[in-house]
Order: C-alpha cells, then structure tokens, then sequence
C-alpha cells in the first residue's frame, strides 16, 4: 500500500515577528495567532534564557513510554495519537533590541480546524476564570452551573466541563493540603474544641 503525500498548507504567519520585551510576551503573541487561525503553538523544548522553540501542536510522532515487556506481552494494538508530525516551527531569538521570531517552517500538513476545544493547550484558564470556578464551587454551585457563568462572562472560551472539575478537584486538593478529608474534618473539631468519639 502505497503512501501519498499530504499537501502542505499555509494556514498564515503572525505579521508582528518582533521585538517582543520577553519570550513570554513572544511565545503569548504566537498562541493568540494560533488560536485564530485554527491550530495551536506549544513549546516544542530546548529553550535557554537566549531562545524559545515553538511547534504546532500536532508536531512530532507518537513514541510509545513502555517497552513490549512491559504489561506481560505486546503493546495494545489500537492506540492513537493527535501527532502527525507538522512541520510548522517558530524560533525566537533575542537580540540586543528584544525577541524576535523567525519562522522556520510556515507549513502545515493538516487544515485549520474550527472547534479547538479538543487540544488542551487551547484551554487554558486565565486567573480570573479560575478565581470564579474557586468561588462558586465553595457556594456549591453545579459544574454545568459554573460553565454557564463562565460563557457569559467570556463566550469565546474554550474550557469544557472536565476543565471546571479539574480545577476544583484542584482546589481541594491544596485546601485539604495532603489530609484526607476525615482528617480535615478532625482537625476542625479539636481546634473548636469540640467533643467527638
């Protein structure tokens, strides 16, 4: 079975490749493009305090994290991946001026896609969504609940409900700070004094 080509696809390059203050500003720059455009830059590694290596996130191959051995026998036969290897690639340099960015691949060998909900990387929370989160689950409001304010506050997010429950299982996670909850629970009552058996 022959394997065909895919067609590579210019799904466009930021305008602004520079200078950026820092490779955090940079690297902000190059998502919200991204995001507008119908993929999604991530890290892509190797950075130093001189450079930052972007990538779309559909970059790279699957590598699988265990060996035949693993698991008494061969690796499940039915995996996938969201990796097929596109080519897109951004490097920012910095310069005596700020970062600059140069594109070192603009090509992509996937179409834009319209929904992102689907890549994590697309869906991360700002501070002041996750302060709401933090704040209506301590009402106990629901997390469909939560998800509807959140819409109206911002209807372009991306965040989905399993987004909402991460960050309040989070939340209680660090309040409960490693006790179980029945720990917790009796650290309440002997700081109140409380009488219990």
């Amino acid at each position: 079975m022959a394997s065909e080509e895919t067609p590579l696809k210019d799904l466009g390059v930021p305008k602004n490749l520079g200078p950026y203050v820092t490779s955090e500003e940079l690297y902000s720059e190059a998502r919200k493009f991204s995001l507008h455009h119908g993929f999604v830059v991530t890290n892509a590694g190797n950075a130093d305090s001189n450079r930052i290596r972007l990538k779309c996130d559909r970059g790279g191959v699957y590598r699988s994290r265990r060996s035949d051995n693993e698991a008494g026998g061969s690796l499940r036969p039915n995996t996938s991946s969201r990796l097929i290897n596109c080519p897109f690639r951004i490097n920012g340099k910095k310069r005596n001026d700020g970062w600059f960015m140069n594109i070192t691949s603009r090509y992509h060998n996937h179409d834009a896609e319209g929904d992102l909900s689907g890549h994590s990387q697309a869906r991360v929370m700002t501070e002041e969504e996750r302060a709401t989160i933090t704040t209506l689950a301590i009402s106990s409001v629901t997390r469909k609940k939560i998800m509807s304010v959140i819409r109206q506050k911002n209807p372009d997010t991306l965040l989905i409900s399993r987004d909402i429950s991460n960050a309040v299982a989070k939340e209680r996670r660090q309040k409960l700070g490693g006790r179980t909850p029945f720990d917790a629970l009796l650290d309440i009552l002997k700081a109140k004094d409380c009488i219990y058996r």
